[in-house]
């Protein structure tokens, strides 16, 4: 799976299922940081659906990784 701005891209033409975004950058804008953020959505999505599909694992599963970094928090 390639998640790309590029339809065209070496990345694309590799992977089984292409998901691309449609995002311009502003010329004053470095790093690509729409595309980013267009990517970074497309990901927040696949998670919430993955999620919704195996609700009891999911949340089995965040509440494990949750502990897992707890001590970690406020540091």
């Amino acid at each position: 799976i390639a998640l790309t701005n590029f339809a065209s891209s070496p990345l694309a033409e590799c992977a089984d299922l292409v998901l691309t975004t449609a995002v311009r950058e502003m010329p004053f804008r470095s790093g690509a940081t729409a595309s980013r953020i267009a990517q970074l959505a497309v990901v927040d999505c696949l998670f919430v659906g993955v999620a919704q599909k195996s609700y009891a694992e999911s949340t089995a599963a965040l509440a494990r990784t949750y502990g897992a970094v707890r001590h970690l928090r406020g540091r």
